[in-house]
């Protein structure tokens, strides 16, 4: 030790080495609690923190990666490969999404074993491996509701009967139900906002800025918002008197079902809308579908598009989110179908 501190000082060994050795003869499961620990720390939300851990622990245990010396990139491109997913109690291939999702994460993880001096360098090899198309691989394509159709799923909701909050079919106490009204506004929130369900579910009443309607604001936190980073979004006027007569009765946002798949479905049922048309479907996520369309259907700039979905790349709001038919070619040639 003592002729290494030397040789550190005499500039013959790098000052890192030792905390390099360290961390390559250490458990890499003990490095990804670390990680998951800083992610935590810079506020990245305790969830967050938990699914990019989950997915690279995975993909390097398939791997047979048990310390970072043995990061091996063909092993890590292979575990992808083969990467599994249960629908329905069904084993099937995971998606190009979900692929991605789990490469993301090992490199996210690499790179903050690179930024705190754990590995001298990011791995070449995995720098080379490329995320796979998800539009050659897409599964499943959500339409956008049109303005009829929101406003009929509003208006039925908005008469129908409670509907459980929770459907764990493990929950033995009296489970608290939705009621029709506060569906609606869950709804009418969603489709103004192109909030998702877990930034939904992250809103208290100090999340609204109402005293003025014309200039009005939902704000999301950097904990629960996708990109990280606390979200001020402006609303319409009439949702915002909604919104205000709704948090002085109640005092609270609407709840947040946990399936809300299952949820909308029995509404859009109640409603007489198809669940499926033209081979795109409609599941909660399809609220943010609609919320973009709507705004690029109405001419605004694709920068501005973008910002209000909070995109970092408009071609993931004009491609992936925008849900363009028949008619609307037909509109953009000066004609309906």
């Amino acid at each position: 030790l003592e002729q290494e501190e030397r040789r550190i000082r005499e500039g013959l060994v790098d000052p890192k080495a030792r905390e390099r050795r360290a961390a390559a003869s250490a458990d890499v499961a003990v490095l990804l609690g670390l990680w998951r620990e800083y992610m935590v720390a810079k506020g990245d939300g305790a969830k967050h923190a938990n699914h990019q851990a989950t997915a690279a622990r995975r993909v390097l245990e398939s791997a047979g990666v048990v310390s970072i010396a043995a990061i091996d990139s063909d092993a890590i491109n292979g575990a992808i490969g083969r990467m599994t997913v249960v629908i329905k109690k069904k084993v099937q291939p995971a998606s190009a999404r979900t692929r991605n999702h789990a490469l993301g994460s090992v490199k996210a993880f690499c790179r903050w074993l690179e930024q705190t001096d754990r590995l001298s360098e990011f791995p070449r090899g995995l720098k080379a491996i490329k995320p796979r198309s998800i539009e050659a691989d897409r599964r499943r394509e959500r339409r956008a509701l049109t303005p009829d159709e929101l406003d009929r799923l509003i208006s039925t909701t908005e008469n129908g009967p409670g509907v459980a909050l929770t459907t764990r079919p493990a929950d033995t106490c009296r489970k608290p139900e939705l009621s029709g009204p506060e569906r609606a506004m869950l709804y009418r929130l969603a489709s103004g906002t192109g909030f998702r369900a877990n930034e939904l579910r992250s809103l208290t009443r100090d999340s609204f800025d109402l005293d003025d309607p014309t200039n009005a604001y939902v704000t999301v936190s950097g904990a629960y918002s996708k990109r990280k980073r606390t979200d001020r979004q402006p609303i319409r006027s009439d949702l915002a008197r909604a919104l205000a007569a709704w948090l002085a009765e109640h005092g609270a946002p609407p709840r947040v079902p946990q399936r809300t798949a299952d949820v909308l479905r029995m509404d859009l049922v109640r409603a007489g809308i198809p669940i499926e048309s033209r081979g795109k479907i409609l599941d909660f996520h399809a609220f943010r579908a609609a919320y973009i369309t709507h705004i690029v259907q109405r001419g605004t700039n694709p920068a501005t598009a973008q910002q209000l979905a909070r995109h970092s790349d408009v071609r993931l709001t004009l491609q992936t989110y925008t849900d363009v038919d028949v008619r609307d070619k037909r509109r953009a040639l000066g004609e309906d179908e």
